[in-house]
């Protein structure tokens, strides 16, 4: 695929431009309507100009352009997930508790005292005078942002047929701000009439600052992105005669992203032990409700350098093409604070925040706890290749076809800082010894920290992996026929390709990166010692000790990222087949078939999970299954069930869609284009991550890929997008006044009308006996997938979208463990039912104004834009975590209210 920038001519030309938006010309948000909020802010100006011609006529040539975005935004919501809400942006709602603005420990212990749900695990209740409340979570509630509201806000509507712990509900629109500048330049220098070169600039700087940052719901907690990103690009063409062209090109880009966070209180402040490296990062979840929690930040500074040349030859019935390249990509990691997150299944357990002994469960208060620390500065760099070749033949006047073959080398990254440590489970000790080992763990070549300690391996390579499937074959094959002998009016065409694609940087980055001896992640489920003062895995090591090796033995309970040893590059193959027919004068009909089949897909998995025991098959001398033996039933002991988070290229996906498209070209001053396409899209992995925080929880029983496959989570069955032009006849007048005004009319609209992605209901699990907590949720007996969603309208259903007697806090798992409490996996399936459909129209009026002293097509062009013209309220995905009492209800929407930009542009 090549891209092609704009270039300038012989003749000068160019635009000037500005797109106003004011929140004065927009409709209020459905839910913030709902708890009676204001109409939230959006102003912003989008300007700049572009022009391009001569230096000099027919030798050097000119196109440069600028652009400038100015704006305030109160309205923007990002993506949706469907278990934690919204992601981001500057306009959120949350539910809670009926707090109130008595924030007492006697009002509170009024409010939660015996409360009938009670701590997740039982044990001891909040006392009805408040007086055994934790302190820490005492000052929490009580605590106030700069503007006099309370961090935790009192609720602005209350529901009291809702659940206790989300009958309060909140909406909150809190303007983001996002500066933009983008400056490009091109210059193309005819040397001759066989030789040109060619030079591409591109500039942008831009800032922003997001109100919520990634799971948080409620205000205080910003994030500034500041990125700045430079391309640039030198070509040279020539033709050779008239049969053979060649194409040089080089090309350098960079990207300085940098993010930072704010939190109006740190860990120390408020007397809870963490480490001192992420301190003032504090990150406070209540499942269902409150997410109280500062962004990772870090700043990363991305390289690439490409080398591409590429000949095309003509001969005869043949047009081929001969090329390759390559590329070096550098990711510099400079710095990385991470966010040390805490989760409590419900308000009783944040209030009491005791540990298992003391409150009389056995499970401390605190449910999840993780904590990073270490030297996170990385250099990731690679190298890749490739070398194509493809022929366009043409077979007979009907026929032609097209054949090619790509071969790609796709090298594996490495640390220029040394500082890659892999783990592999097959060198592992599955029984290590009471003083520990390190047996398993592989580091790369140009290990930089040191003398190894005994029992690790060092690597053949900076990768520390097997570096599998670096050399990799793609074909591809295409035809094209002309199906009847003498007319041109049906084309049946069809094709095969294969394309490869690597790990990111990113994933390299956060499983190599965040594991020993260079980082340590210390995370504690379902455990009984932390407290709300001491919540993290201890014992916490200060930077300054890193490089620490810790050796898992059978009294250890550790946590690392590692990367599968076989893993290798993704596999996709793309298969179509399209009838195209021109039925009318102007109208192209097309109806096909596409589909799509991937392989070796990046998935994370927790390969430790633990094992069943029988008397037929004891597993360290366990002969049956409860929750407290479930350390001495995982693999490899010394790491919790969850405690490896491994990265393999086992993940399978298969997509087939029919695809039907009607176009009319532009005639009698009608042009559109209609688009539908029925299809499905299965994967083993994509809909079974929950996100819990910043935490990747990958779903269900992790050694059986049958039980994950299902529906992906952007899986829609229907989806129709219409869009169209049509210009209103001009006026036949002798008035130059009325030709003016009533001609150059226009009117353009896009539709979008889909069905709601597939939905796959979770849950959190402590009681699971195989040690993974993050479940799917449990059906009741009797029960299908056709009684999962209540029926009605989405609005009749925004507080119970789901069938609670199906699914829901109230039904339990099915115990199989010895103890009577030890659970088997949830028996519902993956993408099991549909979230809300969207019916989307956007609208723009265009009036073209001739404007002759510019030019002869010289105009100015006014536009009035409506986006969600009818303000149709589109509901986003409920919540889909059956254990949280925000189980079923609908917080937001997937499409903006009413937005109406006006633009001016003058085109000369």
């Amino acid at each position: 695929m090549g891209i092609v920038t704009k270039g300038g001519g012989n003749e000068f030309h160019g635009t000037v431009f500005e797109f106003f938006r004011n929140d004065a010309l927009n409709a209020n948000d459905f839910f913030l309507n709902r708890a009676e909020q204001k109409r939230p802010k959006l102003k912003q100006n989008q300007f700049g100009f572009t022009l391009g011609g001569p230096i000099k006529k027919d030798k050097l040539l000119f196109f440069t352009s600028y652009q400038g975005t100015r704006q305030i935004n109160g309205v923007a919501r990002a993506t949706t997930a469907a278990t934690t809400g919204s992601v981001g942006g500057c306009l959120e709602a949350a539910s809670a508790p009926p707090l109130t603005n008595d924030r007492s420990a006697a009002a509170l212990g009024a409010l939660f005292g015996n409360d009938t749900a009670g701590p997740a695990f039982g044990g001891v209740t909040v006392k009805p005078d408040g007086s055994n409340i934790n302190p820490i979570a005492l000052e929490l509630l009580q605590m106030k942002l700069p503007d006099g509201s309370y961090l935790f806000p009192t609720p602005q509507t209350i529901d009291p047929t809702r659940p206790f712990e989300s009958q309060g509900f909140s909406a909150f629109s809190r303007a983001c701000s996002f500066n933009e500048d983008q400056f490009m330049t091109n210059a193309d220098f005819l040397q001759s009439t066989k030789s040109k070169f060619a030079v591409r600039f591109f500039f942008a700087n831009s800032a922003q600052n997001t109100t919520f940052r990634q799971s948080v719901n409620i205000p205080g907690f910003p994030r500034t992105t500041e990125i700045r990103f430079r391309n640039f690009s030198f070509a040279h063409t020539y033709i050779f005669n008239s049969n053979l062209l060649n194409e040089a090109r080089v090309g350098f880009h960079r990207n300085f992203d940098g993010f930072s966070a704010q939190a109006p209180f740190s860990w120390s402040g408020i007397g809870v032990a963490a480490a001192a490296q992420n301190d003032n990062l504090p990150c406070i979840t209540m499942l269902g409700s409150y997410n109280i929690c500062a962004a990772p930040s870090f700043s990363a500074v991305v390289d690439s350098y490409d080398f591409l040349d590429s000949v095309s030859y003509v001969r005869g019935r043949h047009s081929m093409r001969f090329g390759g390249g390559i590329s070096r990509g550098r990711v510099y990691f400079r710095s990385y604070q991470n966010n040390d997150q805490i989760l409590f299944l419900s308000y009783p357990d944040f209030l009491l925040g005791l540990d298992g002994v003391t409150n009389g469960s056995g499970f401390s208060n605190v449910f999840l706890s993780v904590r990073f620390n270490g030297l996170f500065p990385h250099l990731l760099q690679v190298w890749d290749g490739n070398l194509y070749a493809q022929d366009d033949i043409k077979i007979t006047n009907r026929l032609t076809l097209n054949a090619g073959l790509r071969y790609e080398h796709i090298g594996s990254y490495s640390d220029g800082l040394g500082r890659i440590v892999n783990f592999d489970m097959t060198r592992a000790d599955p029984n290590p010894p009471p003083t520990g080992t390190l047996q398993g763990f592989v580091a790369a070549a140009n290990y930089s920290g040191g003398t190894l300690p005994p029992g690790v391996t060092k690597a053949s390579n900076n990768s520390a992996t097997n570096a599998d499937g670096k050399n990799n074959w793609a074909p591809r094959v295409g035809f094209a026929w002309q199906v009847l002998p003498h007319s041109s009016r049906f084309v049946l065409r069809g094709g095969y390709v294969i394309y490869y694609s690597r790990l990111t940087t990113q994933t390299s980055f956060i499983h190599l990166g965040f594991s020993e001896p260079f980082a340590e992640a210390g995370v504690e489920v379902a455990a009984s010692s932390p407290t709300l003062a001491n919540p993290f895995a201890q014992p916490i090591p200060p930077v300054s000790a890193f490089p620490v090796w810790m050796p898992y033995s059978p009294s250890s309970s550790l946590s690392i990222s590692a990367v599968a040893p076989d893993i290798r590059p993704s596999i996709v193959q793309q298969y179509s087949m399209n009838l195209q027919t021109a039925f009318a004068n102007d109208f192209l009909l097309e109806v096909g078939y596409v589909g799509t089949r991937g392989t070796h897909l990046f998935r994370e998995r927790a390969p430790n999970q633990a094992l069943l025991a029988s008397p037929s098959d004891p597993i360290r001398g366990q002969t049956t299954n409860t929750l407290a033996n479930i350390p001495l039933r995982v693999p490899i002991e010394g790491f919790g069930a969850t405690g490896i988070g491994n990265i393999d290229s086992a993940g399978a996906s298969w997509y087939n869609g029919l695809e039907v498209s009607i176009t009319k070209r532009l005639s009698k001053g009608l042009q559109f284009l209609a688009s539908y396409t029925f299809a499905k899209s299965l994967d083993t992995d994509g809909a079974n991550v929950v996100v819990v925080s910043d935490a990747a929880i990958t779903i269900g029983n992790q050694n059986n890929p049958r039980s994950r496959y299902g529906r992906s989570s952007f899986d829609r069955l229907h989806r129709f997008v219409p869009s169209y032009v049509y210009n209103f006849p001009s006026p036949k007048s002798s008035s130059t006044f009325v030709n003016k005004l009533l001609g150059g009319w226009a009117v353009s609209g896009v539709a979008t009308i889909q069905s709601g992605t597939a939905l796959t209901l979770v849950s959190t699990n402590a009681n699971n006996v195989f040690g993974i907590t993050g479940d799917r949720a449990q059906l009741a007996a009797g029960c299908t997938n056709a009684q999962v969603v209540t029926p009605g309208s989405v609005n009749s259903k925004l507080n119970n979208y789901f069938n609670t007697a199906c699914v829901g806090p109230s039904v339990p798992f099915r115990v199989i463990g010895a103890d009577g409490m030890g659970t088997d996996f949830g028996n519902s399936g993956v993408g099991i039912v549909d979230g809300p459909d969207q019916r989307n129209f956007d609208i723009a009026p265009i009036k073209k104004t001739s404007v002759g002293w510019l030019g002869e097509n010289s105009n100015l062009e006014f536009r009035t834009e409506l986006f969600n013209a009818f303000n149709t309220s589109q509901f986003a995905n409920p919540f889909t975590d059956a254990s949280s009492s925000s189980f079923g209800q609908i917080q937001s929407t997937s499409v903006s209210s009413r937005i109406i930009q006006l633009a001016l542009k003058l085109n000369f």
